[in-house]
């Protein structure tokens, strides 16, 4: 299965991460960090030059000699990052603290060794096969945007980029309430920001919203830590329960002329069904009621002593002032 697997992506590259170029690209690196992440990783630097290096404390899995992700799927993999990138880099080299513990070259391996075992720290250095990608190489600014937004979704890890003299580190460890600061700054919000966050069965997810003096309605998801550009069924479920929450504590039903509002929303569902070929909308249909059941829940319990302000308020009509 090894070599069939790993020709087969090299064959159909497009397949795995889309395309062949600039966004395929994208996909293409992003697979590595998903397999440090999944390792454990809580640091992670990227160096780039002629060739990408991440240097993380992730811990190499103890079965990777029976169940090597690198050469094959198992049922300990879910996911096929760890082939896409070997099968896609001209070379590939796996380090642990004591030194290399695999090497590939165009996704064969030229190197082994068994002395990596539960070893704390895994850095792979990777070169992507210009045979097959039109781009190999980025710009730091773009790989920093990518992190940026990585690590208010990820607060228990810290991101850095060094190249030349660029060096960026983004650490969040106040997760998508601090993401909620940055994005609402051209907002005048009308109160505190409600922060909360629930589980029902396989369906977890966090919430940050608050209403604001303009009439906008304004929603930003991320589904398994990756945006949903195009919003889906779990936005219609999310927009449905903010709309009831605002008609209990504002009352006024003119939606036109009642305060907006702008919420962030990250959730973790297996199995997110993504409409269309760029996977930018969800589709599945259980996740509207999903997302509008629990939201809902959870917002019953809280206290609307500090909304009352908002009973019955309308938008500013100028806002020039304010």
């Amino acid at each position: 299965m090894t070599d069939e697997l790993l020709e087969h992506i090299r064959k159909r590259p497009r397949m795995y991460v889309g395309s062949t170029e600039f966004w395929g690209f994208i996909n293409y690196l992003v697979c590595a960090y998903r397999l440090l992440i999944q390792w454990g990783a809580t640091r992670i630097e990227l160096t780039q030059d002629t060739a990408f290096t991440l240097y993380s404390d992730a811990t190499l899995p103890l079965d990777l000699d029976t169940n090597n992700p690198f050469e094959s799927i198992s049922t300990n993999f879910n996911h096929v990052d760890a082939c896409i990138l070997n099968a896609l880099s001209k070379r590939l080299d796996i380090y642990n603290a004591d030194g290399v513990a695999y090497a590939y070259e165009l996704g064969k391996r030229v190197t082994s060794s068994s002395e990596h075992l539960a070893s704390i720290g895994v850095t792979l250095h990777f070169i992507p096969d210009d045979d097959i990608f039109s781009v190999t190489d980025l710009q730091p600014a773009v790989v920093s945007s990518y992190l940026h937004r990585m690590s208010y979704l990820y607060p228990r890890i810290q991101f850095s980029v060094i190249a030349d003299d660029y060096k960026s580190v983004y650490s969040r460890p106040g997760g998508i309430a601090e993401m909620f600061k940055g994005v609402s700054a051209p907002y005048q919000l009308l109160h505190e920001p409600i922060h909360v966050s629930g589980k029902d069965g396989d369906f977890e997810m966090e919430l940050v919203f608050a209403f604001h003096s303009w009439s906008e309605e304004m929603t930003w998801t991320f589904a398994n830590y990756g945006r949903a550009a195009d919003g889906g069924t779990h936005d219609d479920g999310l927009r449905a329960a903010l709309d009831d929450f605002a008609s209990e504590v504002i009352g006024n039903d003119d939606r036109h002329n009642r305060p907006g509002y702008l919420a962030i929303l990250s959730f973790q569902y297996p199995n997110v069904q993504f409409a269309g070929c760029i996977k930018s909308k969800i589709g599945n249909i259980e996740l509207e009621a999903k997302t509008y059941n629990l939201v809902g829940k959870l917002l019953s319990s809280i206290d609307v002593v500090g909304l009352a302000h908002l009973k019955s308020m309308s938008r500013f009509q100028s806002a020039d002032f304010w």
